[in-house]
Formats: structure tokens, sequence, C-alpha cells
């Protein structure tokens, strides 16, 4: 019987992603960054305090079209560059200049050409542990890229909750694929609403009196909601 064919993954050195003569910022955490930290406070070394996602890749795609459309992505969003304080002081601060190491692994052994993609994309998600990225006090973003013969096989990310939903994440993976296949799309953009600006926002009197009211009434709801929403079952059998 012949033998199964294997691939393995071998680390290389990462490759870096360097950004600097950005805008630097420092604000409160916006009301929806404070729901989440009330729950990371809970389970700080959860894997909910992330969001994976697999990396959309084009064909023919190199770890240097990755690492130019990661540095494009840190300009046009603040978020991915910004560290949080959750301490007493609760803050998020982005950062004008810093690095984002983007880990390598070659795609070794023998195996089906090309390899597939979504078992190595879940090896590489395995790579991840709490405490590697995305902590308080480290850049939001951890990527991790899967090579075969100097093209990129396979990708994954893990990006801080403070930062991104679903629905967000999602929307990231369409820039970053749009940029990987062309370069020229690889520009920051108009100027758009950023996570300190929501903040600012938030702190005016006109949105936190919104807010208040919005919290009142939920906590109406509330008081007038039963304690047991759920009627007992009619009969003599016992309750699940």
């Amino acid at each position: 019987m012949p033998d199964t064919p294997q691939l393995t993954l071998t680390p290389r050195p990462p490759v870096v992603v360097r950004f600097a003569g950005l805008r630097a910022r420092e604000g409160a955490l916006t009301l929806g960054q404070l729901n989440i930290v009330q729950w990371i406070r809970d389970a700080p070394e959860s894997f909910d305090t992330t969001l994976d996602a697999l990396l959309p890749l084009p064909d023919d795609t190199r770890v240097a079209d990755v690492a130019d459309s990661l540095a494009a992505l840190l300009v046009r969003h603040e978020g991915l560059r910004t560290v949080f304080e959750l301490g007493q002081r609760q803050r998020q601060r982005v950062l004008a200049s810093g690095a984002v190491p983007i880990e390598i692994y070659e795609v070794e052994g023998t195996g089906p050409e090309p390899p597939q993609w979504g078992a190595l994309a879940a090896e590489l998600e395995r790579r991840w542990r709490p405490g590697t990225a995305c902590g308080p006090g480290q850049l939001p973003v951890w990527l991790a890229l899967a090579v075969r013969h100097g093209r990129v096989v396979a990708g994954c990310s893990r990006i801080s909750h403070l930062v991104v939903d679903r629905h967000s994440l999602m929307l990231l993976g369409r820039e970053l694929h749009e940029m990987i296949g062309d370069p020229g799309a690889r520009q920051p953009g108009a100027p758009r609403h950023q996570p300190v600006d929501q903040a600012e926002q938030e702190d005016g009197p006109r949105l936190r009196r919104r807010v208040d009211h919005a919290l009142e009434y939920r906590q109406e709801l509330l008081r007038r909601m039963p304690v047991c929403p759920y009627p007992a079952p009619l009969g003599d059998a016992p309750a699940e």
C-alpha cells in the first residue's frame, strides 16, 4: 500500500511590515468597544477576543503582494495600528509608526499540486495562540502565510474584536483581495470615519443624551419582563 502523501509547514523568518510618518492619535473607547471589554475581562485568553478569517488570495500571489497590501491597509484603517489600554484608564492609542510581522511557513513534502489550501489555512490558524498578538498593549493584527515554490497558497489572519466584527472583517478581506490583485489599489484612499472619531462623537452632549435615553428605555423593558419568560408546562409532566 503506498504511503499517504503528507505536507508539512516549516517556519521561515517572518516578513516585517513597517509603517512610519502617519497620524498619531489618542482617545477614549467607543461604546461598542466598552461593551466588548466587559466580556474580554472575564475571558482574557479566549479565542473569542479575536476574530479569524481565511485570507482571500488571487492566483500567483507572492509574499510581497500581501506585505504591500497590508502596509496600505495600515495607513487606511487606524484601528489596525491601534493599541488598547484596558486598565483603570481605558484608552485607544493610534500609532504613527510600528511594525507588524507576517509569519511565513514553507509547505514541504509530497502531496497534491496545488496543495489543498483549506487544510493548510486551518493548520496555519492553529499556529496562533493567545498572547501571540492582538492583546492589550499589542497591535491588533496577526497574519500567517503558507508558501509553496515561491507562491502563497494559503493564509489566515486574526484581528482583535475591539477593532472588527464579522461584517467589517469581511469588508477588510475584500479590500485585501483587491489590493493583492491590483497594485494600483494599494492607496490610502479618501479620509474616512475612524474609531477615535466615533469616540469623540459619542462624547458629545447630543449623542450622549440619545445614548442615555436608549439605556433608560432598555432598563425599563428589563424591569417589565417577567422573571420567567417561558410558561411552565401544563399537566403533571416534569419540567425540562
